[in-house]
């Protein structure tokens, strides 16, 4: 990870990243060999800005995943139910701030997310914050409890004329309960898109060096690697997380 990003990529204004905030969209996601992504990162240099964390390009994150004891969000993803929720806590921990997130995908197959601010660091549901999720999904809150924290690096990327943002996360740890893995050499983008398109910005570079789209989800695949859950259906992902990693 030598690729100086902040001095390859224009910083991104305030004003282009309101602009590409994407809380609607569609969600696309390919796995990377780590030592693929210094070529990805020059080809899309001149059609991207550098969303900057503090004085770096690289932002840290944990995510910590809620879930009912009998996990009840987690099988309707691997039922592949629509539409379907993911609630969690995120930190940005270089900026020390906090969401409590849900994210829905649409039976359109569209991604949308609500966010409400929490104290920095703060990990558990007050009253707002059950009455937040049962006002956006259709759960129980009084039941969610944390079940899997997910920590890795960022690096985010908006479009100069493309209404796209673009991230790609590393150093993924997962853990939960006693368990905890860890995927180094394995890098997850994520082409967040206004309309589905093959031909333009980040998904062509990407198709251009030939990297595959893959049916990726941090939590789904960190749950079974964390927890005695069916999940054969996520078997082939996690396959090749590992071949990659290898």
């Amino acid at each position: 990870m030598e690729f100086d990003v902040v001095r390859a990529f224009e910083i991104a204004t305030p004003a282009l990243v309101e602009g590409r905030s994407l809380q609607q969209r569609i969600d696309r996601t390919y796995l990377l060999a780590a030592d693929h992504l210094e070529p990805l990162l020059a080809r899309l240099r001149l059609g991207y800005c550098l969303l900057r964390a503090g004085e770096r390009g690289w932002a840290r994150y944990e995510s910590v995943y809620l879930d009912t004891p009998d996990r009840t969000l987690y099988h309707a993803h691997r039922c592949r139910r629509r539409p379907r929720y993911k609630v969690r806590i995120r930190h940005h921990v270089d900026r020390q701030l906090s969401f409590l997130e849900i994210k829905s995908k649409t039976n359109s197959g569209r991604t949308v997310k609500r966010r409400l601010p929490l104290p920095y660091g703060q990990n558990h549901l007050g009253a707002a914050e059950r009455q937040f999720i049962e006002n956006h999904a259709p759960v129980d809150a009084v039941r969610l409890m944390p079940c899997l924290t997910i920590s890795f690096m960022r690096l985010t990327l908006v479009g100069r004329g493309l209404n796209e943002r673009l991230t790609f996360d590393r150093d993924l740890t997962c853990a939960g309960g006693p368990r905890e893995e860890r995927f180094s050499r394995v890098v997850i983008a994520e082409v967040k898109q206004a309309e589905y398109s093959n031909h333009l910005g980040a998904v062509a570079a990407l198709r251009s060096l030939h990297a595959r789209e893959a049916a990726f989800s941090k939590y789904c695949v960190g749950t079974i690697l964390v927890a005695p859950v069916a999940g054969n259906i996520f078997k082939p992902t996690l396959r090749a997380v590992e071949r990659l990693s290898a």
